[in-house]
């Protein structure tokens, strides 16, 4: 690509979101797709 060796690419996101409800079904919910999208829950 434009004369460049590039093996791999990554782009972070970040969300810190301080909430007592149900985490996993809000992030699928609202922020990310998972059939195309990884995600981390810490």
């Amino acid at each position: 690509m434009l004369g460049y060796n590039i093996e791999d690419v990554k782009i972070w996101k970040v969300y810190e979101i301080k909430t007592n409800d149900n985490v996993k079904e809000m992030t699928e919910r609202l922020l990310v797709n998972p059939v195309i999208n990884d995600y981390k829950i810490e």
